[in-house]
């Protein structure tokens, strides 16, 4: 046994010294309940916690029923000082000014030790921080794809759609299941944008003039329907039929369209793009 391994052993079994152990539990502040376990962090940390609140809050918790005796966790003292307020009746904080890397690594800690409470914190932020970035998003889509989180998966899972297979595979890693469902995800994306795209620009009430511009027979708002619509839709993004009806909402209220126009022409163009978004993948469709 190395010097390490019997330091390590020892403060295990006989609780260490008392001078090198935590009195007081140091992730609440005013935490007046008596330390009683202790936890060290894969960078060796202390924290001194409680026995009762981890079996209440933590199921899946690994505990010991010994007095005073220190127990070991792969976790970094930065994560679990994250972690270890949600072993407590407080408020939860705010994880929205998180890096997406601590905030994924909190949930594979709330995964793990079954706590609900740091999980439903996590949820709660995974939208705002997503959507900071598609490389945030598609770090929050791969732990939710490997741990059977599919709530919102579809939103997140669309923010991530201008990642190249190959900078997707480096994100998923050794998650190969995860990764083939994306792969096939992006494919009928990709395939449900291009019909977007026909129905956007080739609906039949459109007729060209011969310099190129486009004007609706029916309805000659509807051209500039059309137009408004493109700088909204590339600010807004499109991932859902209401992110559509958004951005025909904004775009309608234009100078250059007629606000009361509801003519059969936009109706038929319409309803053209509802269809084609219509078949917008879902990840369920690939799991």
């Amino acid at each position: 046994m190395s010097e390490t391994d019997e330091t390590r052993s020892n403060v295990e079994s006989n609780g260490g010294a008392d001078n090198e152990l935590p009195k007081t539990c140091e992730v609440v502040t005013g935490c007046t309940i008596p330390v009683d376990i202790f936890i060290q962090s894969s960078d060796e940390k202390l924290f001194g916690a409680h026995t009762q609140n981890l079996q209440a809050f933590s199921e899946g918790f690994p505990m010991t029923h010994d007095s005073r005796k220190v127990v070991w966790f792969t976790e970094s003292a930065t994560i679990l000082r994250l972690f270890l307020p949600f072993t407590h009746n407080v408020k939860p904080k705010d994880l929205s000014t998180l890096s997406v890397d601590q905030l994924v690594s909190l949930a594979e800690v709330a995964d793990k030790y079954k706590n609900q409470f740091a999980l439903l914190a996590c949820r709660k932020a995974f939208s705002h921080i997503a959507g900071k970035s598609s490389e945030n998003a598609m770090k929050i889509l791969r732990f939710k794809s490997v741990h059977g989180d599919f709530e919102e998966i579809d939103d997140v899972a669309r923010l991530t759609m201008g990642f190249t297979v190959k900078n997707a595979m480096k994100v998923f890693g050794q998650n190969r299941e995860s990764f083939c469902i994306w792969v096939q995800y992006q494919e009928s994306w990709l395939k449900c944008m291009e019909e977007y795209r026909v129905a956007v620009s080739e609906h039949p009430d459109f007729r060209v003039h011969p310099t190129g511009y486009k004007e609706s027979i029916s309805c000659p708002s509807l051209a500039n329907i059309v137009t408004a619509m493109e700088p909204v839709v590339k600010h807004l993004g499109l991932r859902s039929v209401d992110d559509f009806e958004r951005a025909l909402r904004i775009a309608r209220s234009s100078p250059t369209v007629h606000p009361g126009c509801n003519c059969r022409a936009l109706g038929l163009w319409r309803a053209s793009i509802h269809k084609s978004l219509a078949g917008l993948p879902r990840w369920s469709q690939f799991s």
